[in-house]
C-alpha cells in the first residue's frame, strides 16, 4: 500500500527502488496506490489476502497509522495480558512490513531501518517481531495507535505541524518551538492503576516507541513489545524552563527534571474541561475523556 503524497511524495520512487529486491527475494508484490485519507485503512481491513501474505506500508507514520487500525479491525482475538494470544497470520492478522517513505519515521527510527534499503533486507530475511498496539476508546469511538497518544502540547505541536506540511520534516521542529513560546498548563486529572495525578499539566504523552516525529526521544527507554506503555507527563512550568526542559530531550536528559514525572503503565484514563485535542500517531484528533489500553504483541512487525 503506497501512499503517493506523504513524506515529499516520496513513496513511489522508494517503492520503484525496492521493488526488484523484493521480487528476488521471493516476494511477489500486488501493488494498491492509496487515493486519499482512509484507503490505507480500508484496504487493510478489507483486502482478501492469501495464506502467507503480509500487508507493507510505504509511506510515514501516518500510513502506518491507517494500516494498524485496518489490520486491528480484521478478525482476530484481543491479546490477553500476557500476550499469548497477540496478532500474527495464526490470529487472522497478517504481518505488517514497512518501507520508510514518510517525513516522520519515528517506528523505523527505533528499528534502525530508516533506510529503505535496510527495510528490504530485513522483509526477505523473513524477521518477525511482535509490536504491541494502543487501544484508545473515547467519544470518537475506538482508535488504536503504535507510536504515541500526546495531549497538551504535544497535541498542539502536531496540529501546527499539520499547517507546515509543505515544510517536510523542518516542520516537526518549526511547530515545537512556536507552540513552546505559547505554551499554557491546563487543569487535567490522569487516572493510573495505582495512583491519580491532578493539576495544570503542559502535556501528558503516552509513548509506545522511544521515538515520535523525525527523531525525537520524549520516551527514550520504550519498548515496543513489552506490554507497557511509557507516560510523560510535564507540570506547569514557565516558557522559559519548559524551552531548557526541551533543549535536554536530545540526551533524554529531560527525565531527570522536577517538572517531569514519567510512569510506566498497562492503562490511564485522561480527563480535562478544557483542550481536547489528541496527537495519535501525529494525526490530530478531538475527543476527551480519552482511555488508553495497552494490547500485548497485538501485531507482528516483518522487519
Amino acid at each position: 500500500m503506497v501512499n503517493p503524497h506523504g513524506g515529499g511524495r516520496r513513496g513511489p520512487e522508494v517503492l520503484a527502488r525496492s521493488r526488484a529486491a523484493l521480487e528476488a527475494g521471493g516476494l511477489p508484490l500486488e501493488v494498491h496506490v492509496t487515493e486519499g485519507p482512509g484507503h490505507a485503512r480500508r484496504l487493510a481491513r478489507e483486502l482478501p489476502l492469501p495464506a502467507g501474505a503480509a500487508l507493507c506500508a510505504v509511506g510515514g507514520d501516518g500510513t502506518i497509522h491507517e494500516v494498524v487500525n485496518g489490520l486491528m479491525e480484521r478478525p482476530g482475538p484481543d491479546p490477553g495480558p500476557d500476550g499469548a494470544d497477540g496478532g500474527g497470520p495464526d490470529a487472522g492478522r497478517p504481518p505488517l512490513a514497512v518501507l520508510p517513505a514518510g517525513s516522520g519515521n519515528a517506528l523505523m527510527h527505533d528499528l534502525a531501518a530508516t533506510d529503505p534499503r535496510e527495510a528490504v533486507r530485513r522483509i526477505v530475511a523473513g524477521r518477525r517481531r511482535p509490536l504491541d498496539v494502543l487501544r484508545l476508546s473515547g467519544p470518537f469511538g475506538t482508535r488504536h495507535a503504535f507510536n504515541i497518544v500526546g495531549w497538551g502540547l504535544v497535541a498542539r505541536v502536531a496540529r501546527r505541524a499539520e499547517q507546515l506540511r509543505r515544510l517536510g520534516g523542518r516542520r516537526y521542529a518549526l511547530a515545537s518551538l512556536r507552540e513552546l513560546l505559547a505554551s499554557r498548563a491546563v487543569p487535567a486529572e490522569l487516572e493510573l492503576p495505582d495512583e491519580t495525578l491532578r493539576g495544570p499539566m503542559h502535556l501528558v504523552f503516552a509513548g509506545n516507541t522511544r521515538h515520535t516525529g523525525d527523531g525525537m526521544r520524549l520516551t527514550p527507554d520504550a519498548h515496543i513489545d513489552d506490554g507497557l506503555v511509557d507516560l510523560l507527563v510535564v507540570r506547569k512550568a514557565s516558557r522559559l524552563a519548559l524551552a531548557r526542559l526541551f533543549a535536554r530531550v536530545g540526551k533524554a536528559e529531560h527525565l531527570a527534571s522536577r517538572l517531569v514525572t514519567v510512569r510506566r503503565v498497562r492503562r490511564f484514563r485522561l480527563r480535562c474541561n478544557g483542550d481536547a485535542t489528541l496527537n495519535v500517531d501525529g494525526e490530530v484528533l478531538e475527543g476527551l475523556p480519552l482511555e488508553v489500553e495497552v494490547l500485548p504483541r497485538a501485531l507482528t512487525l516483518l522487519l
